[in-house]
């Protein structure tokens, strides 16, 4: 059973608004009827991510979440050097009294690239050291049948020289 297709024309300009006076996709779509997820497809399709003043493409945070929101201009500079002396996210986010999802997400919008990259390479190489492959041992050849070439290959005695009187060809007797 399809879901019927919504003609968002009619639409578009309350909804622009409503986006730019910061209310959420939940009330939009409570506003407008509708379900929360086709109007999120609505505005990926119409472009209208960003508008909303929430600093999030999908349409953010209530205003009324703004109690709680971190504000990182006064740590920026204690974060950056963090990452200039290549500290963990974990301890950065203990430092800072943050956690660390809002962290991750703070480094990601608001870090310069080229200094995520480089602490995000220096990281990677801290947590994954690159393995160093051992020289090979070299050593001369080993004599056909000497006992050395035996206990240094198998560990143990050599077996005693094939007795081909028992075996005569592979027959017995």
């Amino acid at each position: 059973m399809a879901t019927p297709s919504i003609d968002w024309t009619p639409h578009l300009d309350t909804i622009e608004e409503m986006l730019r006076g910061g209310k959420t996709r939940r009330e939009i779509a409570a506003h407008l009827g509708v379900k929360e997820t086709s109007l999120s497809s609505m505005i990926k399709r119409y472009g209208m991510s960003g508008l909303s003043p929430n600093n999030s493409a999908t349409g953010g945070s209530s205003p009324q979440n703004a109690h709680n929101r971190i504000d990182w201009a006064p740590l920026m500079p204690a974060l950056l050097e963090m990452m200039e002396r290549v500290e963990s996210a974990t301890v950065i986010a203990k430092k800072l009294g943050v956690s660390p999802a809002s962290l991750s997400a703070a480094m990601e919008r608001q870090v310069p690239k080229a200094i995520r990259s480089k602490w995000k390479k220096a990281r990677q190489e801290a947590t994954h050291p690159k393995k160093q492959r051992a020289e090979p041992i070299l050593r001369q050849p080993l004599e056909a049948f000497s006992d050395v070439s035996w206990r240094a290959l198998f560990g143990g005695n050599p077996p005693p020289v094939p007795d081909f009187a028992f075996g005569r060809g592979g027959r017995l007797h």
